[in-house]
C-alpha cells in the first residue's frame, strides 16, 4: 500500500518496506507539485511474527566548545528509541504491523544576549523598572557597550516527539485485497531564545493520517485500486516569559494576557532586529492552525498486447481553520535605550479581536496514459493530466485582499468569499511524452526521457 503524505509525516525506517523517488520524468499518475514525487510503501505483517527494538544516545561528552561558550561545551542529550512488530492475525489471510519511535532532546544552546547594564537599570524611571526583569541581570565584569551589557549563558531547549504507525492487511480472495494504515506524529518544542534566555518559544504539532486501499483484480489484464484518506494536522505556537525566571512575574500589557513583545532600539515591524535582545513574548504568539484533508483516488491499469493503459482520478477536499493574527499580546517599541529608560514609547501594536479564518478549497485531477512497447528495445509513453482547484475561499466571506482595476491596485481591500480576484487554476493541462530506448544489451545504460509540457 503506497501512502502519500501531504504533511511531514513520513514513516520511520523500520516502518518502510520500500520507497521510490520519481524525479522529473514521472508519468501522468503523478502531479500536483513540481519536482520529485516520493512514493513510500509501508511495512506489513507476514505469516511469522517478527519484531525489532532500538535505542540511540548522543550527548556532549565529545563535543567541542564554540567561540561563545564559557568553558566546556554546554550539556546536550538526545535519545532516540523505538520498537516494531508484525505478524498474522489469521494465517494467509489477515496481518498486522505496528511501529513506534520516540525522540527526546535536551540541548543547552549557547546564548550571547544584549541586556541593560547596571547603570541603565539604575537610571530607569519607576514605570519601566518591572520591564527590566525581562532580561538577565549582567554579572560583574560583563562586557559593556555604553549602557548595554553582553551576557553569556546556555538556556535549555527541549524537544519531544512520538511517532506511531499501525497497519492492517486482509486478503478476501485472490481477486480482492484490503489495507488500512494509521499514522500519528505528536511533538512539542520548548526553546529559551538565545537572544534573550528569559524569553521562550513554545510549539506543539500533531499530525495524523488515515489511509484505506482496496485492490480488485477483474482479470489478469485489468486491475483497479481505490484509495480514501484523511489527514489532520494541529499546530500551536506561542511565546512566553521563561518559567522560573523573574520575567515570568512581569504583568501583561493587556488584561488576561501574558506580557507582550518589548523592542528596544528597533523598528515597529514584528520581532525586528534591535539594540537589546527581543524580550517578553514573541509577537507572533497564540497562533493556532487545524488543517483537514479528505482524499479520494481511483486508478485503473489495463494491458492489451503491447500497450498498457492507465486511467485515474484524484480529488482532495481542503479545510484549514486558522487564527494567526500577530500582536495578540501586544508589542511595545522604543526607538532607543534612552527612550526606553525614560518610559517614552514610540508605538504599541495589538490586535483587539483576532478572527479565525476558515479556508476551503477542492483540488482535483484526472489523467490517462498509454505505454506502448514499440519494439523490444523501444518504449513510447503518451499521457495527459489535467488538474484544477476551486481557489482559496473563506467559508464565512471574510477573505480580504487588494484587487486591481484596469491594472491599478485599489486603495481599499475587497472582502468576500475568495482571496483571489480570478481563479486561474480551473484548467491546468499537463501533457506527457516519453521515450525509453536501449540500443545495446539490457545490461547497458540507455537513454530515457519524458517531456512535460
Amino acid at each position: 500500500m503506497a501512502a502519500r503524505w501531504n504533511e511531514r509525516h513520513a514513516p520511520r525506517v523500520d516502518a518502510v518496506r520500500e520507497f521510490s523517488v520519481q524525479r522529473d520524468s514521472y508519468g501522468a499518475e503523478f502531479g500536483k507539485r513540481p519536482g520529485g514525487q516520493v512514493v513510500i510503501v509501508t511495512q506489513s505483517g507476514t505469516n511469522q511474527w517478527h519484531g525489532t527494538a532500538f535505542e540511540f544516545l548522543r550527548n556532549n561528552v565529545l563535543d567541542a566548545p564554540n567561540f561563545f561558550d564559557q568553558g566546556d561545551a554546554p550539556p546536550f542529550r538526545r535519545n532516540q528509541f523505538g520498537a516494531s512488530m508484525g505478524g498474522p492475525v489469521r494465517k494467509d489471510n489477515t496481518f498486522v504491523f505496528g511501529n513506534y519511535e520516540g525522540f527526546r532532546q535536551s540541548l543547552h544552546q549557547t546564548s550571547a544576549a544584549f541586556v541593560p547594564d547596571a547603570g541603565s537599570r539604575a537610571a530607569a524611571v519607576p514605570s519601566v523598572q518591572p520591564l527590566l526583569n525581562l532580561w538577565p541581570t549582567p554579572p560583574a565584569g560583563a562586557p559593556d557597550f555604553s549602557g548595554i551589557a553582553e551576557v553569556f549563558s546556555s538556556p535549555l531547549q527541549t524537544i519531544r516527539e512520538d511517532f506511531g504507525t499501525a497497519r492492517v492487511d486482509h486478503i478476501f480472495s485472490q481477486r480482492d485485497t484490503f489495507g488500512g494504515i494509521y499514522t500519528i506524529d505528536d511533538g512539542q518544542d520548548f526553546t529559551a531564545t538565545p537572544l534573550d534566555p528569559f524569553s521562550s518559544d513554545v510549539m506543539t504539532l500533531r499530525g495524523q493520517v488515515l489511509s484505506l486501499e482496496e485492490a480488485h483484480v477483474f482479470s489478469p489484464a485489468l486491475v483497479n485500486s481505490a484509495r480514501v484518506g484523511f489527514s489532520r494536522a494541529g499546530y500551536f505556537f506561542t511565546g512566553e516569559p521563561t518559567p522560573g525566571t523573574p520575567a515570568a512575574s512581569v504583568p501583561g500589557f493587556l488584561m488576561g494576557r501574558p506580557v507582550g513583545a518589548v523592542v528596544v532600539g528597533g523598528s515597529a515591524a514584528s520581532n525586528p532586529t534591535a539594540q537589546l535582545g527581543l524580550a517578553g513574548s514573541n509577537n507572533g504568539s497564540n497562533l493556532t492552525i487545524a488543517r483537514n484533508l479528505y482524499t479520494l483516488e481511483d486508478h485503473i491499469a489495463l494491458t492489451r498486447g503491447r500497450q498498457q493503459f492507465e486511467f485515474g482520478a484524484w480529488f482532495q477536499r481542503f479545510q484549514s481553520n486558522e487564527t494567526i493574527a500577530l500582536s495578540q499580546f501586544g508589542q511595545a517599541t522604543f526607538t532607543s535605550l534612552q527612550t526606553f529608560l525614560q518610559g517614552t514609547i514610540s508605538s504599541f501594536l495589538f490586535d483587539p479581536s483576532p478572527t479565525e479564518m476558515n479556508w476551503r478549497s477542492l483540488f482535483g485531477a484526472i489523467y490517462a496514459q498509454d505505454t506502448i512497447r514499440v519494439a523490444p528495445k523501444l518504449t513510447l509513453t503518451l499521457g495527459f493530466r489535467d488538474e484544477f482547484s476551486t481557489g482559496w475561499n473563506e467559508a464565512h466571506g471574510r477573505a480580504a485582499n487588494y484587487f486591481f482595476t484596469n491594472g491599478v491596485i485599489n486603495s481599499t481591500p475587497h472582502v468576500g468569499d475568495s482571496l483571489f480576484q480570478n481563479n486561474n487554476a480551473k484548467f491546468l493541462p499537463q501533457p506527457r511524452i516519453g521515450v525509453a530506448w536501449s540500443p545495446f544489451s539490457p545490461k547497458d545504460r540507455y537513454p530515457r526521457g519524458l517531456r512535460h509540457v
